[in-house]
């Protein structure tokens, strides 16, 4: 009986792996040439979030201030850990502060409603801005495939390595 059960169960994980997928990385290269000739990165956020704030005058009795914060703390999280992976496990050579660099990593970070990353798109920019190459990486929606923010970014720093690595071997 306990047997059954395991095997089932198995065949039921195995199944939701293969019918429903799981992570996944779909990389995109543009200009491979110019991309062998960037020897370090700077890596960050397409579009940093900056903090604002905003006074509207409701019917002239009194003034409410709407502020806008600035960049989430799981994104800067994602960030951090995705720049120490490239650094450390990978010897990318990689900053966050803004450094003047040959190239960089642009990331946008899309989040479900429950929590969790939906997706990461990755774009490799040379120092005028041109998009050399760009990954997307999908997070799975299913509960049997659905990795955590820390998996997800290590899974990410993987799959920019990766990608790197495939550059310059080439």
């Amino acid at each position: 009986m306990q047997r059954h059960f395991a095997r089932s169960h198995l065949s039921a994980v195995s199944l939701c792996l293969l019918v429903l997928g799981c992570v996944s990385a779909t990389p995109t290269v543009y200009s491979p040439a110019p991309m062998r000739g960037v020897r370090s990165w700077d890596i960050g956020f397409a579009y940093e979030s900056g903090a604002s704030a905003e006074t509207r005058d409701t019917s002239g009795l009194r003034e409410t201030t709407i502020v806008h914060g600035g960049q989430a703390i799981r994104d800067l999280q994602l960030r951090d850990d995705v720049f120490f992976i490239l650094r450390d496990k990978y010897h990318v050579p990689v900053t966050k502060t803004g450094a003047a660099t040959d190239g960089a990593i642009r990331m946008v970070a899309v989040h479900y409603t429950f929590g969790g990353f939906m997706s990461l798109d990755v774009r490799f920019e040379d120092r005028q801005g041109r998009v050399l190459a760009r990954l997307q990486i999908r997070n799975s929606d299913r509960n049997c495939c659905f990795k955590n923010d820390d998996k997800f970014a290590t899974y990410a720093a993987d799959k920019i390595a990766e990608l790197l690595a495939s550059i310059v071997t080439k």
